[in-house]
């Protein structure tokens, strides 16, 4: 034996001379798990918990374990070691954890599809369908027949498939119903009312077989009734070898269309009164389907009118709410008081005619002639001297070189008494001023 493995020796002895020796009756207890085999809950594993204890001669000892309680255990096989110490004894044991993936990708489809055609050869039909995997995220998904494809008439099951990477693999499906639809019917629709009845409706509805041969087609209410304020369902049938089909539409009469109101155009009321007037005014208004309505004037006719302007708006809401409104105005002013000399007979201030007047006044004593002098629309026309108290016009006169006509206008004539001769005329106080209209 050499040197070397007799010091070997001597140190393998001592090192067994030195562990300690459990004395007649000491033990060990533990409360541990058996092996787990749980499911992955997402792509890193799952969060597994245990518990575990242990006791010397029924002394609490101290328990670690790795991977400790409560870690994320991938997806895999993990042995776990737990040790445990109490005082200088010491002991150990282990147990595994088993994380799998074995749950298939939930697959997401749509519900039962019921498609209307006209085309005897079937319909297109296109869905979504959607999966996903618990730890791999969202999968693929494989559809037969797939989306967008031709679907015949009658009903065919759709199956779609999806697979995780570990090969877990789950289907689910939906059906597919193409209904021949024989009867062609207006969307629905919205009129509008044009009377209290309602408002009278025309539509187009056809039928034919599948070899494109036109079926007689009933309809009810028939196309050109009068529809009823509000929805109305329209029924459709059509028969084919004995096979009745039905489709339906729905007709709404609304009335939307607010009352059309009349109101007067602006009002001119000239007052010498110094407080507020009385002013009344006529206002009408018609609803398509209401008829004949009363609106709400503000201020109403009947109130009282300051000077100035004063706007007045007429409202009026329908029983189906439609509110229309419209307004005018009313103008207050302060007459001006014209006085007119008693002087000027004829015509009467103001007077419309529609032929030359005699202008006659009240004759002045000593007085060898008279002035009169006319203004048409604020413009001199005439000036002449009669002889006496009055003055025949005529339909055309000459002034200042130029031919007057007796034409439309307000005329406005003066008159002074003359003394003296026409080539030394002396002019008493104007007599008056008085106006007519032609």
């Amino acid at each position: 034996m050499t040197e070397l493995m007799r010091r070997v020796l001597i140190l393998c002895l001592l090192a067994a001379f030195a562990a300690p020796i459990a004395s007649a009756g000491e033990e060990w207890s533990w409360t541990i798990p058996t092996d787990m085999t749980l499911e992955a809950t997402d792509p890193s594993g799952r969060v597994v918990t245990f518990t575990v204890a242990a006791r010397w001669n029924g002394n609490n000892a101290t328990v670690t374990c790795v991977p400790a309680s409560g870690s994320t255990f991938a997806i895999r096989r993990t042995k776990v070691i737990c040790q445990a110490q109490y005082a200088s004894h010491e002991d150990e044991r282990n147990f595994d954890i088993t994380v799998r993936d074995t749950t298939p990708p939930v697959v997401t489809v749509p519900g039962d599809i019921s498609v209307r055609t006209s085309d005897p050869s079937g319909a297109v039909v296109t869905f979504a369908a959607s999966a996903t995997d618990l730890v791999d995220g969202d999968r693929a998904v494989s559809c037969v027949p797939a989306s967008g494809s031709q679907f015949a008439i009658g009903t065919q099951r759709v199956n779609c498939t999806a697979s995780d990477t570990r090969a877990n693999t789950r289907t689910a499906g939906f059906d597919v119903r193409v209904t021949f639809d024989s009867i062609t019917t207006p969307a629905d629709m919205t009129v509008e009312a044009t009377s209290f009845a309602g408002a009278v409706v025309t539509y187009e509805a056809s039928a034919r077989d599948r070899q494109g041969r036109a079926v007689p087609v009933s309809c009810n209410p028939a196309s050109g009734s009068t529809f009823a304020l509000g929805p109305t369902t329209v029924t459709c049938t059509a028969t084919e070898n004995g096979d009745t089909t039905t489709e339906q539409f729905t007709v709404t009469v609304a009335d939307r269309t607010p009352p059309a109101i009349q109101v007067p155009p602006t009002r001119i009321v000239r007052t010498s009164q110094r407080l507020p007037v009385v002013v009344r005014f006529g206002i009408s208004a018609t609803d398509l389907v209401d008829g004949a309505v009363g609106p709400t004037c503000s201020p109403s006719s009947g109130a009282r009118f300051a000077y100035g302007e004063t706007r007045v708006t007429c409202t009026f809401a329908d029983r189906h709410g439609n509110v229309s409104s419209a307004s005018f105005k009313v103008i207050v002013t302060r007459a001006r008081t014209v006085r007119r000399s008693a002087a000027l007979f004829a015509p009467l201030a103001g007077t419309r005619v529609s032929a030359p007047p005699l202008l006659r006044w009240r004759a002045v004593p000593k007085a060898r002639f008279y002035n009169v002098q006319v203004y048409r629309n604020g413009r001199k026309v005439l000036s002449f001297w009669p002889s006496r108290a009055r003055l025949r016009m005529t339909r055309s006169w000459q002034h200042q070189g130029r031919t007057f006509r007796l034409k439309a206008g307000v005329y406005t004539w003066y008159v002074w008494p003359g003394f003296g001769t026409i080539a030394s005329p002396r002019y008493g106080k104007m007599l008056g001023r008085s106006s007519f209209r032609v």
